[in-house]
């Protein structure tokens, strides 16, 4: 797979385990959920960007809300605090990083790893083949 490959199929999986986490409801208000969302390194810090611990999982309405409106982001930290304190516990724990890339061969390492979670969950998916 070339790099774009690896970025779209780890994207697909952590989107995968993370609806799976949250049994594909809506953190914030319950309901049926589509959106992951990073909660607390946006995606453009690839050192993060696939920590299962950094996503929540949200309907549409309660995503746009979470990036357009403050208020709406501190209710889904309180959430996260009291509801998740393994979410809560990881971001404590992790250093803030800049968004420098990383290599394909991160990437890969990070990707078989979600693969190892996907299969140890039961969460069906189904890779591209190697070009």
């Amino acid at each position: 797979m070339n790099r774009a490959q690896l970025i779209r199929e780890s994207d697909r999986l952590w989107h995968l385990l993370v609806a799976h986490g949250f049994q594909h409801r809506c953190i914030l208000c319950g309901l049926s959920a589509t959106d992951p969302h990073h909660w607390k390194y946006i995606r453009s810090v690839h050192q993060y960007r696939w920590v299962l611990e950094n996503g929540v999982y949200t309907c549409r309405t309660c995503h746009n809300a979470i990036e357009q409106d403050p208020e709406t982001r501190a209710r889904l930290y309180a959430v996260i605090a009291d509801d998740y304190p393994h979410l809560w516990a990881w971001a404590e724990s992790q250093p803030p990083l800049g968004s420098r890339p990383i290599s394909n061969w991160q990437i890969k390492t990070i990707l078989a790893g979600l693969q190892r979670t996907a299969d140890t969950l039961g969460v069906s998916y189904a890779t591209q083949k190697a070009t």
